[in-house]
Order: structure tokens, then C-alpha cells, then sequence
């Protein structure tokens, strides 16, 4: 709920500064050309609820929150400069899960209660089947080529898990995944 408040009331700021602007006499093309790309920065560096950091690139998302069952997720937010669509699902459970996800992506999975997250909380220990296999081009990273799953066991959960989902269009890869937790 918090990040769709954060994210209507960025919103309403780009609207009123939008909205400011076309009421401004125009005097030159530079103070225009300025609000624009001050406009868009903004845009792309949204502050999200969850900084990531991942295969040497600093990104802030947005969280899916969801316990044991099934759903969707998808594209929350993107990197940047490549535009590559991102989402994070957010278990918050402790002890033994199992993870079921359908869908074309990378993914690197963290051990944490909360963010921020880095690679010092990805968890290492857990076992992956289906067409989840170790991407060694993309650090720390398992590439999902369809139905993949991740077992992790309870000594290896203590404090909940967060699985980032990266894609990279390029690829063929898209962020949104079907997932089923048990």
C-alpha cells in the first residue's frame, strides 16, 4: 500500500510541475528543455521500497508481498539506463519453502528480512530443479527458462527470502512470473 501511495504522489508532482510549466511564458528553449529532463530523471530514479544490488548495478524496485499460494508478478520497475524490466517477490516466512516459477528470466534469490540486499544475503544453499539452471554470465544469478523451482531448507530461511526477478528483453526474457509457494 505504501508504494502506491509513494507512487501517486510522485504523480501528482510531475502533473502540477507539468501542469506549471505550460502556464510559464515561454521565454527560452533551454529553461523547457531543463524541466523535461529534469522530468523524465525523475522518472527513472523513482525511489521504489526495496534497493537491490545486483551484478554490479544499484536498483531500487518495487516489492510484491505474498505468502504461501500462488499469483503473478510483474515488471515493477526498470534499470535505468538498459531499461531492463525488474520485480521483486517478498517472502516473509521463516524455515522450509518451496518456490515454483514459470516464465524467462534471471533470478537471484536473497535470504534477508528486509532491504536493502546485496550480495552478502544471497543465499547459496538451496536447490533448484526444472529449467532453473546457474547463469555464470550474470553473478549470482539462476536463469528461468520456464517452469523452474527453489527449495530451500528451514536452516537456510531464518529470516525470510526476497527473489529478484531481472530480465533482459534482448534475451527474450520478460518480468513477469508465475509463482507458486508451498
Amino acid at each position: 500500500m505504501k508504494s502506491l501511495q509513494n507512487k501517486t504522489k510522485l504523480l501528482i508532482l510531475l502533473s502540477l510541475v507539468a501542469g506549471l510549466s505550460l502556464q510559464c511564458e515561454k521565454k527560452e528553449n533551454n529553461d523547457k528543455d531543463l524541466l523535461t529532463l529534469v522530468a523524465v530523471g525523475s522518472l527513472f530514479n523513482m525511489a521504489g521500497d526495496c534497493s537491490v544490488a545486483a551484478a554490479g548495478k544499484s536498483l531500487n524496485t518495487w516489492t510484491t508481498t505474498s505468502g504461501v499460494g500462488s499469483g503473478t508478478i510483474s515488471k515493477t520497475s526498470s534499470v535505468p539506463v538498459a531499461g531492463h524490466p525488474t520485480a521483486v517477490l517478498k517472502y516473509a516466512s521463516t524455515g522450509a519453502v518451496k518456490f515454483t516459477l514459470t516464465g524467462k528470466s534471471e533470478v537471484i534469490v536473497y535470504g534477508s528480512g528486509s532491504c536493502p540486499l546485496d550480495a552478502t544475503k544471497v543465499i547459496k544453499t538451496l536447490t533448484t530443479g526444472g529449467n532453473l539452471a546457474v547463469d555464470n554470465s550474470f553473478e549470482n544469478a539462476y536463469k528461468l527458462d520456464g517452469v523452474g523451482t527453489i527449495d530451500i531448507t528451514a536452516p537456510n530461511n531464518q529470516s525470510g527470502v526476497y527473489i529478484l526477478i531481472y530480465a533482459i528483453p534482448r534475451n527474450g526474457q520478460s518480468a513477469e512470473i508465475t509463482y507458486k509457494i508451498e
